[in-house]
């Protein structure tokens, strides 16, 4: 299954008192290719575990994770059923049969190939609560809304928390309502849910509104983060402002991979210090060639989802086609005001800036090309006076 990610809090900015789930999305885009396949890895070494014990396991079985940044993907709970409100964003997504996945499960000829999810949408649902739920909540009110939330495409109301009276639905839990958007990505899904949401209130008999939804679904998801793969060689210090700008939320990106051509390089340490979710690697070049090594590289880097790969000191030349292959999405750090001292590296600018006794210098951010150091110039910063 797809990861889908749940909102417990019963408030905005994940405030208030936990709860069984105010919302959830799908896919989750908190979990990237490499982590998928850990928590895949996992729930799948459980279930040979358990038939190695003579106690196979037939059915669904979904995994409650929490990201450590520390330890990585930790297992809360193991459900044998989907979960609440995650199934209503995965089974909207689901390309297959349901009815037949689960006969084939009960008969032991379940073809995974005939699992299927949707690649070409998103999902997201937005629970409606009593208001005061998870603590003290009224109950009876009257279900007012939903025929409006029928007519729009893409919407769907899942009832948890409802009984009739003759013909008048109303609240009888705390959560009442789920209600779900699918669209072709997840603001598409969110727009299609909130609207529907926004057609539904829960009248009290003194014709008060008692519904109470989160307003922030997946808003980390949209306000996505760029996903950062950095190559360095050397100490790695032009990293650390970006760390910095990350942690303090001035800068939305995220970094997921530290790659060195040098086993001994300081940055890898600040790669491992980021946590294990971020992928830190030394990749020898022996016996490869420069084509070869970059191509290694960038399987690597793909491997992690970076969408933007930044050089910090990285000493190596890159190869044609990887510089094509990354074009518009590969930004180098160079120590010195470009185009002066192009081709430099390292302390061998600082030295040539001083030989040359320049009154002033500074670094320079620029795309990555064929032409060593000769890519547009981003941006440009004099701040020292030699």
């Amino acid at each position: 299954m797809p990861p889908a990610q749940d909102h417990k809090r019963a408030l905005d900015g994940d405030e208030g008192l936990n709860t069984g789930g105010m919302g959830a999305y799908c896919p989750a885009s908190c979990v990237g290719p490499q982590l998928f396949q850990e928590i895949e890895k996992m729930c799948q070494t459980t279930v040979e575990k358990m038939a190695e014990r003579g106690t196979p396991y037939v059915g669904v079985l979904y995994a409650g994770m929490m990201l450590d940044p520390l330890r990585g993907p930790q297992v809360l709970e193991f459900n044998c059923r989907f979960g609440d409100p995650e199934t209503q964003v995965l089974l909207p997504l689901l390309d297959s049969d349901l009815y037949q996945i689960m006969s084939d499960c009960c008969d032991g000829n379940l073809d995974p190939a005939a699992i299927r999810f949707r690649d070409d949408a998103a999902a997201a649902t937005v629970v409606c609560a009593a208001r005061g739920y998870p603590a003290s909540y009224p109950k009876g009110m009257a279900v007012q809304g939903l025929p409006a939330v029928a007519k729009r495409p893409g919407a769907t109301a899942y009832h948890a928390g409802t009984r009739a009276d003759g013909k008048v639905l109303r609240c009888s839990g705390g959560r009442v309502l789920a209600i779900t958007g699918v669209g072709e990505d997840l603001a598409q899904a969110l727009s299609t849910a909130y609207e529907a949401v926004n057609e539904l209130s829960f009248v009290d008999d003194d014709n008060n509104r008692q519904m109470h939804f989160r307003t922030d679904i997946a808003q980390k998801a949209v306000r996505r983060s760029i996903k950062i793969g950095v190559m360095g060689s050397t100490r790695g210090t032009a990293l650390k402002p970006v760390i910095d700008a990350i942690a303090q939320n001035t800068l939305q990106a995220e970094i997921v991979a530290v790659l060195s051509n040098r086993s001994d390089a300081p940055i890898l340490d600040k790669g491992k210090a980021l946590g294990p979710s971020v992928l830190t690697r030394f990749v020898s070049s022996k016996n490869l060639s420069r084509h070869q090594y970059d191509a290694e590289c960038t399987s690597i880097l793909e491997e992690a989802g970076a969408e933007l790969i930044l050089l910090v000191g990285y000493m190596r030349i890159l190869s044609p086609a990887f510089t094509r292959h990354w074009k518009g999405r590969c930004l180098n750090v160079h120590p010195s005001l470009l185009p002066k001292y192009a081709g430099g590296m390292d302390l061998e600018v600082h030295q040539a800036v001083l030989d040359a006794k320049e009154t002033h210098t500074g670094c320079t951010i620029h795309e990555v090309t064929e032409e060593v150091d000769g890519g547009p110039i981003v941006l440009q910063k004099k701040k020292v006076n030699v």
